[in-house]
C-alpha cells in the first residue's frame, strides 16, 4: 500500500513539475491549443488568411492566454471536410519577429497578392517578456504597416506616408509605452482602395506589460480612414459616441459605397454601465459624402437579442435586389450570455430573419462562442474560425483539439455541413424568400421597409442597381437535368416530317414532269414545273424555320414563342395536304 502511494506521489511530482516546465518555456501551439478568439481574416486568390487573436492552451491555468504566432491559410479553390484534421487543409506559416503579435487587427487585401497589416491589442505574454522576446518588447508606433507579398510568403515593416490622428499626439508613458487602438469593426472597400476601422478602444502598449496587466485608457471616438493612394490615416467622426464589439459591413449601392453597422457595446469601456445597442438601431454611413445617416427600423417584427461579440459575412442575390449580412454567435443581452444563433439582416429591406443553424453531423455544430471570425468563402458558404466555446455563460470552456476549429454553414440551407464544394451558387434562404418575395436566385419585391426610410436622401443611398439574373443551369453542370429535351425531340420529329412531305411534293412533281415529258407536253409547261417546284422548296424553308423557332434551343437565342401560336404554326407548315 506504502508503495503504491509513493508511486501515485512520485507521478505526481513528475506531472507538476512537467507543468510548471511548460508554464515556463510556453506551450506547444499545436498539441496545446484550446481556443483562440478575435482573429482577423482576410481573402486573397480563393484563399482564407487568417492572422491574430489570443490563444488558450490545455494544461494551462485558465488566465494563462498567449499571442497566435502562426499565420493560417486554408485554400478554397479545392474541396475538403471541416472535419478532417486541419492539418490536411490548414497551413500554418510562423510568423517573423518582425511582425507583432495582435488582436482585432486591420488585415486588408490592398493590392494585388499583397496583405497590409495594422494596429490592433498588441498580445505579448509574460513568457516573451520574461524572455525579452523581439516579438512582444518592441513596440511599434501607430502609423505602422506591416506588409504580406502572398507570392513571396515575406514580411516586412514601414510606416505610412502621413497620418492624422488624434490619438497620435499623446506622448509616450514613463516605461515607454505607446497609446494604441484597436477595434474589431473594420472593412476594405477595393472599389475606391480605402479601408475604414469604426470605435473601439485605447490602451496603453508596453514593453514592460502584458495581457494580465491593466492597459485599457478608454474607447476610440471616430472613424479612422486608410486611402491606399497617398498611403495615409485620417480620423473623422463617427455616428454614436462611444461602439466597440459591433458589426461594421460594406455594401455597394447605385451610385456609392456604404457602410452599415449594428449591435455591439455603446457603453464607455471604463467606469460606465454595460449598455448593448438594439438591434433595430443602424447607421449608415456615405463614403462619397462622408456622411452619416440614422435609420431605427419598426416594432412588430422578429428580432435577434441585443448582441456583441460576433462574427459575419454578406453575401448579394445573383441580381442584385437583396443583400443578406449573415450574423453568428457573441454575447447576447445586458447579461453577456454566450449566444449560438445564426441570423440574417436583409438589406435593403432591414428585415431579420433566423436561420435553422442546424447540424447533421454534431461534431460540425460551432455551439456558443465569442469573437469567432467569418467570411464568405465560395459563394455559398460562411466559413467561421476560432472563437471561445461555452457550455454555459462565463464557464466551463470547451477545447477545439489540435485546433480543429474551422465550421462551415451552407447558407443556401442556413445549416452547418462538413464538405466544403467547388462551384457552387449562393440562393437566397428560403426563410429569407417569404419575406422579402423574389426567389432563391433574386427578384427581391420587398425593396424599402416597412414604413420607409423617413429621409429622402437616405431612401435614395439605399438602392441598388439590380441585374439581370444567370440562369443557374447554364454556370454549374450539378444543377442541369440529366433528362432529354422533350421540345428538341418534338420538333426533330416534326421538321423530319415536313422534309418527308417536301421530298414526296417533289417526287409527285417529277413523275408529273416525266409523264409531260413522255407525252410532248409544250415548252411552256417546263416554265410551269420550276415555278410550282420553286413554291413547294418555299414552303419548306419555311416549316424548317418555324419548326427551329418551336424548339426549346431556338427559343432561348430568338425569345420565346407562345404554345399556341407554334402550336398553329407547325399543322400549317406539316400539313400534308399541302
Amino acid at each position: 500500500m506504502k508503495i503504491r502511494r509513493r508511486i501515485f506521489l512520485a507521478v505526481g511530482i513528475w506531472v507538476q513539475a512537467r507543468l510548471l516546465q511548460a508554464q515556463r518555456d510556453g506551450p506547444n501551439e499545436v498539441n496545446d491549443f484550446c481556443a483562440i478568439s478575435g482573429a482577423s481574416v482576410a481573402i486573397a486568390n480563393e484563399k482564407a488568411y487568417l492572422f491574430g487573436g489570443f490563444s488558450f492552451w490545455e494544461g494551462f491555468p485558465d488566465n494563462y492566454t498567449g499571442p497566435n504566432n502562426f499565420l493560417r491559410i486554408i485554400d478554397f479553390s479545392k474541396p475538403f471536410r471541416s472535419g478532417d484534421d486541419v492539418s490536411k487543409y490548414v497551413v500554418n506559416e510562423a510568423l517573423p519577429s518582425i511582425v507583432p503579435r495582435g488582436t482585432f487587427s486591420e488585415l486588408w487585401p490592398t493590392e494585388k497578392n499583397t496583405l497590409d497589416l495594422f494596429h490592433g491589442f498588441h498580445e505579448p505574454s509574460p513568457i516573451e517578456i520574461a524572455r525579452n522576446d523581439s516579438a512582444a518588447t518592441v513596440i511599434y508606433p501607430l502609423t505602422a504597416k506591416h506588409r504580406y507579398s502572398i507570392s513571396g510568403k515575406e514580411w516586412t515593416s514601414t510606416n505610412v506616408k502621413s497620418a492624422d490622428l488624434e490619438m497620435a499626439k499623446l506622448g509616450k508613458e514613463n516605461d515607454g509605452a505607446l497609446q494604441k487602438f484597436a477595434t474589431r469593426m473594420s472593412a476594405w472597400i477595393p472599389g475606391i482602395n480605402r479601408g475604414y476601422a469604426l470605435g473601439g478602444e485605447l490602451y496603453w502598449d508596453s514593453p514592460k506589460k502584458s495581457w494580465k496587466d491593466i492597459r485599457h485608457v478608454g474607447d476610440h471616438h471616430g472613424l479612422l480612414v486608410y486611402d491606399l493612394a497617398t498611403d495615409s490615416w485620417k480620423n473623422e467622426t463617427m455616428p454614436i459616441k462611444s461602439i466597440r464589439m459591433g458589426v461594421l459591413v460594406h455594401l455597394k449601392t447605385e451610385d456609392d459605397d456604404i457602410l452599415i453597422t449594428f449591435g455591439g457595446m455603446t457603453d464607455e469601456a471604463i467606469g460606465s454601465t454595460r449598455r448593448l445597442r438594439g438591434m433595430r438601431e443602424f447607421s449608415i454611413y456615405s463614403t462619397k459624402r462622408s456622411k452619416w445617416y440614422s435609420y431605427v427600423s419598426p416594432e412588430g417584427s422578429a428580432i435577434p437579442d441585443p448582441r456583441s461579440d460576433m462574427c459575419w459575412a454578406v453575401v448579394s442575390a445573383q441580381d442584385n435586389s437583396s443583400h443578406q449580412i449573415i450574423m453568428y454567435g457573441g454575447r447576447s443581452t445586458n447579461d453577456l450570455e454566450i449566444d449560438g444563433s445564426v441570423w440574417v439582416l436583409s438589406i435593403p429591406s432591414f428585415d431579420w430573419v433566423r436561420l435553422p443553424g442546424n447540424s447533421t453531423d454534431s461534431s460540425r455544430e460551432p455551439g456558443k462562442r465569442v469573437n469567432p471570425t467569418c467570411v464568405l468563402v465560395g459563394n455559398k458558404y460562411m466559413l467561421s474560425w476560432g472563437g471561445r466555446r461555452y457550455l454555459k455563460n462565463g464557464g466551463n470552456l470547451q477545447c477545439d483539439k489540435y485546433g480543429n476549429a474551422v465550421f462551415l454553414l451552407d447558407i443556401n440551407k442556413g445549416d452547418w455541413v462538413d464538405q466544403y464544394e467547388v462551384g457552387q451558387h449562393y440562393l437566397v434562404p428560403e426563410a429569407v424568400v417569404k419575406v422579402i418575395g423574389g426567389s432563391g436566385k433574386g427578384g427581391a419585391k420587398k425593396l424599402v421597409p416597412d414604413g420607409g426610410f423617413g429621409d429622402l436622401e437616405l431612401e435614395k443611398l439605399m438602392k441598388f442597381k439590380i441585374e439581370e439574373s444567370p440562369d443557374i443551369s447554364t454556370l454549374s453542370p450539378t444543377v442541369q437535368s440529366s433528362k432529354p429535351r422533350t421540345g428538341i425531340i418534338i420538333g426533330a420529329v416534326v421538321g423530319g416530317i415536313a422534309i418527308v412531305a417536301a421530298l414526296g411534293a417533289s417526287f409527285f412533281i417529277f413523275r408529273r414532269r416525266k409523264h409531260q415529258l413522255q407525252a410532248n407536253t409544250p415548252p411552256p409547261a417546263v416554265v410551269e414545273l420550276h415555278n410550282e417546284t420553286a413554291k413547294i422548296h418555299e414552303a419548306h424553308d419555311a416549316s424548317t424555320v418555324n419548326i427551329l423557332a418551336a424548339s426549346p434551343v431556338f427559343g432561348e437565342l430568338q425569345g420565346d414563342v407562345p404554345t399556341a401560336h407554334v402550336q398553329q404554326q407547325v399543322r400549317v407548315h406539316v400539313d400534308p395536304e399541302r
